[in-house]
């Protein structure tokens, strides 16, 4: 995967059947790891790597006191109120289908 154009390794994804759900909404394509050669780019539920990383999202609804407890990158997490509780992990979004459970996205997963 990426995260903001630079590599962030490999992780296993859930191949795209119309049944991704949150946060895993958000649809990527990648090239398998197999020996035929002639598979091309697969659909596959992912996150918005523009916005965040698999490691802040495991990490949401997480207590903490600092960002750095929350993400693996500068900027793919942030330590505040998460809906009325916090502070707690959470992480950047565009749109409410990229956040776990059902909080809404207002710049981040939960924001108030």
């Amino acid at each position: 995967m990426v995260h903001k154009g630079d590599d962030h390794g490999a992780y296993c994804l859930k191949s795209e059947d119309g049944n991704c759900s949150r946060p895993y909404g958000f649809g990527i394509i990648r090239q398998t790891i197999t020996d035929d050669s002639s598979v091309e780019g697969q659909q596959y539920c992912g996150i918005n790597e523009s916005k965040t990383t698999c490691e802040a999202v495991l990490k949401a609804n997480d207590p903490c006191s600092s960002a750095t407890e929350c993400g693996s990158v500068p900027g793919d997490a942030v330590c505040d109120t998460v809906g009325i509780t916090g502070p707690l992990c959470s992480y950047p979004c565009a749109d409410d289908f990229e956040c776990t459970g059902t909080l809404g996205c207002n710049g981040y997963c939960g924001a108030p």
